[in-house]
């Protein structure tokens, strides 16, 4: 995966630390703070400044959270979605839940939307039963 070493203009006027951790968020479409700690450098031995900074990009809308559904932690995600970022997140999920295969991300993404449009088509009928 290609990871740029450019950002956007307006992530040149953060911090040092900043600017890296956004980099690790937009080149993996999304992290955990866990994920980003182990990747950084010089990680800081805890993990709560690193929450503390993405907190802080959060607040001036750089990055958008939502939970992974793992005891509560919170995954970081870029704020805006360019079709860079969402093919990064799409080969993060090809990789880590579908043994790397797109083919087979894709399929179940398709088998996923046509499940849900069946679901759909027969919620009506249920309710008039």
């Amino acid at each position: 995966m290609r990871v740029s070493k450019s950002l956007p203009e307006k992530f040149e006027a953060l911090g040092e630390r900043q600017r890296e951790l956004i980099r690790i968020v937009y080149a993996r479409g999304g992290a955990t703070v866990r994920e980003i700690h182990a990747r950084i450098p010089d990680p800081p031995p805890s993990r709560c400044g690193i929450r503390t900074l993405l907190n802080r990009m959060v607040r001036k809308g750089l990055l958008r959270t939502r939970p992974t559904g793992r005891h509560g932690e919170l995954l970081y995600l870029p704020a805006a979605s360019d079709p860079d970022v969402r093919l990064r997140a799409f080969d993060r999920i090809a990789k880590e839940h579908f043994r790397g295969s797109k083919y087979r991300a894709a399929d179940a993404l398709e088998r996923l939307a046509t499940l849900e449009e069946n679901v759909a088509n027969q919620t009506p009928s249920l309710r008039a039963a």
